[in-house]
């Protein structure tokens, strides 16, 4: 993900890196889902990862949409 690079820079650019981030955080939920439909690991075995997804994308929500 972009999140380590994004905090290296600055303006326009670290906002990019953020939400390319929170896309690839989605690309990750995705594969989980699947991964989850298809049987490759149970819905249990799943949930601290779909909890951290949860928790990461929060970050990335707060990053992106700063109060004014």
């Amino acid at each position: 993900m972009c999140l380590d690079e994004g905090s290296q820079r600055t303006g326009r650019d670290r906002f990019h890196l953020y939400r390319v981030a929170a896309g690839s955080a989605a690309e990750v939920r995705t594969a989980l889902a699947l991964a989850t439909t298809w049987g490759y690991i149970a819905q249990p075995q799943a949930a601290p990862a779909y909890a951290l997804l949860d928790r990461i994308v929060a970050i990335l929500w707060r990053l992106t949409h700063p109060k004014r």
